[in-house]
Order: structure tokens, then C-alpha cells, then sequence
């Protein structure tokens, strides 16, 4: 999506739409699916549409309500208040499929040596598929606007910093805040440095600048230009500011210093973690909408435009749910649903340690350890309990208490549970439309045209848009 001259009517009244929308049907968003059963969620969907879903399983849910497709063959008669929340929820949203992207240099990043070993040694396949496209990417947009020096924002173990310094002769500058990162990052320099040493004696061998740094909400241009300057060899190169997945505020910081820094000329922002921003859900900031009561620019809203718009705020609960991935969420609604089980015990097991403290409210349970409760989903209830139990170090209760009717009847109601999740998730890609044309708003506000553009697969990498901005 293009926001100029030409197109910024139609974008303000597309990101009304999307508020308006999200703003209706702000029950499903503005909720805790961990208590389904606590709150009642089920009593928030329309009372036709319970009546209908009810009778679904998650695999028909999917089929035909779900996936984002406004031509499917319908099994029954819907309400046309749930077709037209679909068509919306379809419509609206910023198309999920890589297109129109220029891949000129994608053959030479394709048949790089150095490519494939750096990314077989240490980067899962999720991270292979981010870095080969955004390399690509920044190739091209350096090219198009003349930088030749690239800085790498919340660069972790710079990997993107490494491939573009060593594979395309990027001078390089990476910034983490991170120090063990930072540490490991010149560890993997070296790494590759040696391999590249021992297949191509006479390559260019180049490395990226490695800064440990934390940086502020929201740096100057003048301290950020001090910042990346503390290497010597860099003189008044036109640089091109990026961020892979860059959490929370640091995205909307890099968009405030691509504006107000003259030496900046391009920047590629890919965004994640949205429920990491600040913002201003009382909307009480009216007179300088893009700042705090302390003075800090907001991470949303970002432009005078949408913090004039009534009811603009988002919520934690919807900035959250808009992180989800829903292409993996469809494909386990499409198989036999069991792994989505886990929605539902963990909605159980809050309702039973509520029952038993009361303020013992949404605790956390799942992670990616070896006993994880997630990794149970297709385990009994029973064991599921055991295990949450014991990870939150409190006395398993006994079969008495949660062997009994009125808890097998909520596990009976799994298929509610997970069709309540999806349809709070259909609005998941809206809420990140009104968040990343906010940002393009602000660009435009200030002098910039910029687009919206989706550069990664969204079934490898949910967060697959980036923000382009350029200067003359």
C-alpha cells in the first residue's frame, strides 16, 4: 500500500474503517480467552451467531468462516451479520502475500557460500527466511537511494548486520542493547570471517561496527549521528536505517529518527511486539497527541490524524492479539484440532484457580521449557492440571475437586473455546493495519511519502510487513 499525495484520502478513510470495525466488535478483541470461562465469553458473540457456530466443529469454522476468502461454498445459512463481518474483516486488511518486491539480486544471495553457512550453523528456518529477504530487500533500496552505509537497529547476534558486511560490502553499524548479543555477534564475525578466509583468499572482508547501546525513546538526530560515528572510518555516507522485528517502541523510535536525522535517507522498519508500546488508552493527550504527560513521543498513536480520530485508543488485550499468527492458527483448526485443546484446559484451569484464589488472576504456565503445559494439548486434562499445578508451585488438587460434572461440561465446550479465539483473531490483522498506516500517516505529515509492503511468507514469519520511507 502507497501513502502519497495521491493516495492519502483514501488511506485516512480506510484506517476510519478499521477503527470503526475494531472499535464494534471491541468484545472479542478487548478480552482474556484464558477466561472463557470466568467472563462468560461466549454470551459476548451475537446470540444468531452462537446458535449457528455452535453446531460447527473448528475444521468447518476454518473452511468456511476463517480463511481469508470471500468466494467459499457455504454447508449452511449463516447470518449475513457474520458473512459481513467476515467480507470486512477480508477486505480490509493489508494483503498477507509477498508481491510487486524487486528480486534483482536474487540469484547472487541464492548461490552464496557464505549465505548458506551462516545460515545452517546458527539461525532456525523461520530466521533463514527473514534475513534472505530482507537482504534482498535493503540491496535494493540502498541501491535506489544511494546509501551505502547500512545500520542494523536491535540487531541481536547480527546476523543481518554479518551478511550484509561481508556478502554485499555493506559498511555496517549494529546496534544492541543486548552486551552478551554483542558478544556472541563478534564471535560469529569471526566465525565467518575464517570461512570466507579459506574459499576466496582475495574477497573483500569486511565487518560489521558492533555497538552495545540502549536506545532511548526518542533519540535526536544530532545523538544518533554521535552514536554510529564512534567508528573512525565513518564520514557522510547516506545511510539506510533498518530494524528486523524491531520490539515495541524501538520501531516508533527509528521512524521519529528517520525524520528529524538529515543523514538518514531510507528506512525499512519491520515491527513486532505491539503490546510493548506506549500509547494512550484514555486519549487524554489532545494538544500534542504524539506526546506523553513527560514529554515522550508515544509509540500509538503516532500522527496528528488518527490521535484526532474519537476513539483511537487500543487496548493491551487487542495490541496483543494483534501479534497473533493466523495462518498457523488456520492450519490447526484444518487438522484434527487437538493441538488447540490447550485453549481450552487453560481456560479450565483459570476458572479452578480463581475458584480456589481469587487473586490468583492469569498466571503464566505456558513456555517452551521441557514440561511445558503447552506440549501436553493431546495429553488428559488431568495431566495438564498436574503439571500447571507444579509449575506454579501450589498443591495439586485432588480428583474430587476437578473430576466433576460441571468441569467436564466446560471441557465439552472446546470447539466454543477455539471459535471464540478465531474470531477475536480475524480482527488480529486490522489492528496491525491501523498501527503501521498510523506510522505511514506520520511520515506524510511530515514530508515523507512511504508504503506498506508484505516481504516475508506469513506462515513462516506472522510479522511480514515492512514500512519503506525514502528522501529525495
Amino acid at each position: 500500500m502507497q501513502i502519497n499525495s495521491d493516495s492519502i484520502l483514501a488511506v485516512k478513510r480506510h484506517l476510519e474503517a478499521l477503527l470503526r470495525i475494531t472499535n464494534y466488535y471491541q468484545n472479542f478483541t478487548d478480552t482474556y480467552v484464558v477466561e472463557f470461562f470466568v467472563e462468560d465469553l461466549w454470551s459476548r458473540v451475537p446470540h444468531k451467531w452462537r446458535e449457528v457456530l455452535d453446531e460447527m466443529t473448528s475444521w468447518e469454522f476454518a473452511e468456511e468462516i476463517f480463511q481469508p476468502t470471500l468466494n467459499s461454498v457455504y454447508s449452511r445459512v449463516y447470518p449475513l451479520s457474520l458473512l459481513s463481518f467476515k467480507a470486512c474483516c477480508n477486505k480490509l486488511q493489508i494483503p498477507r502475500q509477498v508481491d510487486g518486491l524487486d528480486n534483482s539480486t536474487t540469484s547472487r544471495q541464492q548461490l552464496s557460500k557464505l549465505f548458506n553457512y551462516a545460515m545452517k550453523k546458527h539461525i532456525n528456518m523461520k530466521k533463514q527466511h527473514e534475513l534472505k529477504q530482507l537482504c534482498e530487500v535493503i540491496v535494493n533500496e540502498a541501491a535506489k537511494s544511494g546509501s551505502s552505509h547500512v545500520v542494523d537497529v536491535g540487531s541481536g547476534r547480527g546476523h543481518l548486520s554479518r551478511l550484509l558486511s561481508i556478502e554485499h560490502n555493506f559498511k555496517v553499524t549494529s546496534i544492541e542493547s543486548d552486551d552478551k548479543n554483542v558478544e556472541r555477534a563478534r564471535v560469529f564475525d569471526k566465525e565467518c570471517l575464517e570461512f570466507v578466509s579459506k574459499t576466496d583468499s582475495n574477497a573483500i572482508k569486511i565487518l560489521p561496527t558492533h555497538i552495545t547501546h540502549h536506545v532511548k525513546r526518542y533519540i535526536s538526530g544530532d545523538e544518533f549521528v554521535t552514536l554510529i560515528k564512534t567508528d573512525s572510518s565513518i564520514n557522510n555516507d547516506r545511510i539506510l536505517l533498518s530494524g528486523l522485528h524491531a520490539c515495541g517502541d524501538l520501531s516508533p523510535t527509528m521512524i521519529y529518527t528517520f525524520v528529524n536525522c538529515k543523514e538518514i535517507a531510507c528506512l525499512i522498519s519491520v515491527a513486532c511486539c505491539y503490546m510493548k508500546l506506549s500509547v494512550d488508552e484514555l486519549g487524554t493527550q489532545k494538544a500534542e497527541p504524539h506526546y506523553s504527560v513527560e514529554g515522550d513521543k508515544l509509540g500509538y498513536p503516532m500522527s496528528k490524524y488518527v490521535a484526532s480520530i474519537q476513539n483511537h485508543q487500543i487496548k493491551f488485550t487487542s495490541r496483543k492479539i494483534s501479534c497473533h499468527s493466523n495462518e498457523a492458527l488456520s492450519e490447526k483448526m484444518l487438522s484434527d484440532g487437538g493441538h488447540l485443546k490447550v485453549q481450552c484446559y487453560r481456560a479450565v484451569l483459570e476458572y479452578i484457580l480463581r475458584k480456589k484464589n481469587p487473586n490468583m488472576i492469569r498466571p503464566g504456565v505456558h513456555n517452551n521449557n521441557k514440561k511445558s503445559t503447552k506440549k501436553t494439548c493431546l495429553s488428559k486434562f488431568a495431566d495438564y492440571l498436574v503439571l500447571a499445578f507444579n509449575k506454579l508451585d501450589i498443591p495439586v488438587p485432588t480428583n474430587e475437586e476437578f473430576d466433576n460434572i460441571h468441569i467436564k461440561q466446560m471441557l465439552s465446550k472446546n470447539h466454543r473455546v477455539v471459535i471464540f479465539y478465531a474470531l477475536c483473531s480475524m480482527l488480529a490483522p486490522l489492528i496491525e493495519n491501523i498501527i503501521l498506516l498510523d506510522r505511514a500517516v506520520y511520515l506524510y505529515e511530515n514530508g515523507f511519502d512511504s508504503s506498506v509492503q508484505c516481504i516475508f511468507e506469513p506462515k513462516i514469519s506472522p510479522r511480514c510487513f515492512a514500512l519503506f520511507a525514502s528522501k529525495s
